[in-house]
């Protein structure tokens, strides 16, 4: 569907001529008035009612999730597991490592992302999505630094000499998990909120 645009000077001249025929014989119709001035006003007035009704039809409009944007959400959160990751990266401390999966689909999440983010026309949609995007990279980059690959799980070094650095290791971690988790339950509610889309 194509974006339609308003243009306030196109309004007034396609609407102008009619306005000020019809409505300042309406009103003295109805009123039963002759003070001109009061009827230029009211006349002005109701035209300025008008266009303001047509700006608004046309700005809600605009904040509309398209279908397309819709399609390219529900491919995004297929690959990322909202319950997933709050049970299994979230609520997980990581002082007990992380499971492949869960941390695989977060990955695969951003690289889809990456991949089809340009296609959402919603600008605030949009931004949202990037946000998460940026705060996801961030921790997996430095999960991928800090941890090492178990056959199911990614876990922190627990070795003597590394123990200290590991429980510093695991706030950082918390703590990016912890912001992810806020983002993420922003950018869910919006979409519940405001366009009424279903996971």
């Amino acid at each position: 569907m194509m974006k339609q645009e308003f243009n306030i000077f196109k309004e007034i001249g396609s609407n102008w001529l009619i306005g000020s025929i019809f409505v300042p014989l309406i009103i003295n119709k109805f009123f039963d008035m002759k003070d001109l001035n009061f009827t230029l006003i009211a006349t002005l007035g109701s035209l300025c009612v008008f266009l303001y009704l047509r700006a608004r039809h046309f700005f809600l409009l605009g904040q509309e999730l398209r279908e397309a944007d819709r399609a390219t959400l529900h491919r995004l959160f297929e690959i990322f597991d909202v319950n997933d990751f709050e049970e299994n990266i979230y609520q997980q401390n990581a002082w007990y490592g992380y499971r492949i999966t869960s941390i695989d689909r977060a990955i695969h999440f951003v690289e889809e992302a990456d991949r089809v983010g340009n296609m959402i026309t919603h600008e605030g949609i949009k931004r949202r999505l990037n946000s998460l995007k940026v705060l996801l990279k961030d921790f997996l980059d430095y999960s991928s630094k800090q941890m090492y690959n178990e056959r199911t799980s990614y876990t922190l070094p627990k070795e003597p000499d590394k123990y200290s650095q590991s429980e510093a290791t695991a706030m950082v971690l918390n703590e990016k998990t912890k912001k992810i988790f806020q983002e993420l339950e922003k950018f869910v509610f919006n979409l519940k909120k405001e366009h009424q889309f279903i996971f």
